[in-house]
């Protein structure tokens, strides 16, 4: 298993359920957590390869669905993808880039309301998946809200073609605007805004504040994003 000491274990409940209470004490402190990497990882280094979950629908669900459905139980923050082949729901794309698998599955089924993050899109498991730009789109339309890019000079490009593509129609305006809603509502959760936040921090912040945070930052998203 490429994880080894990253996992909580190899038993997939007992994984899930220390991953719960883990996810639970880090949000309670303060910290966003993470539940990674959805909808599993068969075993295989996405860094390295493409890999698939085998079986069918319902050895899916009961191997890999439960446990997360049991540490979503504790609302984390966010939900890190796997680039991972799953061919009982998918037959075609890699769970990144697969609307069954993010929006129906893990935003619908199991009802996770918090943001979906892609693993990093330059991995060797997405080298047939075109480029850089594709590789976010093609995200971004299966119900994608937060892009890993390990570069801050290509993520800059991406971000440029991206804006283009939104304002040529080749992407959906109202779907980035429900993954900047889910991004924004984790940070006023958190308090991450204009700086502030973390462990320690007074989460006291009145209704008031929050609706005028999220009043500005729609704001600027609105006018990134065009009429």
């Amino acid at each position: 298993m490429f994880l080894e000491f990253r996992a909580w274990g190899s038993v997939p409940l007992q994984a899930a359920a220390h991953g719960r209470d883990y996810i639970q004490a880090s949000q309670a402190a303060g910290l966003a957590a993470a539940a990674k990497h959805f909808p599993g990882s068969g075993g295989g280094d996405p860094h390295q390869a493409l890999a698939s979950l085998p079986g069918d629908a319902a050895s899916i669900r009961q191997r890999y669905l439960e446990p997360f459905r049991l540490a979503l139980d504790s609302q984390p923050a966010a939900v890190i993808l796997s680039h991972v082949r799953v061919p009982a729901f998918d037959d075609s794309q890699v769970a990144t880039f697969s609307a069954s698998l993010v929006d129906t599955i893990l935003k619908g089924e199991l009802g996770f309301r918090g943001l979906v993050l892609s693993d990093d899109l330059f991995m060797r498991a997405l080298a047939d998946s075109g480029s850089l730009t594709r590789r976010a789109s093609l995200a971004l339309q299966a119900g994608v809200d937060m892009l890993m890019l390990s570069s801050l000079e290509e993520a800059v490009a991406v971000h440029a073609n991206l804006v283009a593509a939104l304002r040529a129609g080749q992407l959906e305006r109202a779907r980035l605007l429900d993954a900047a809603t889910r991004c924004l509502a984790q940070k006023l959760r958190f308090l991450l805004i204009n700086g502030q936040g973390g462990p320690g921090i007074d989460r006291r912040l009145s209704a008031a504040a929050q609706a005028k945070l999220l009043a500005a930052n729609s704001a600027r998203l609105q006018a990134m994003l065009g009429d």
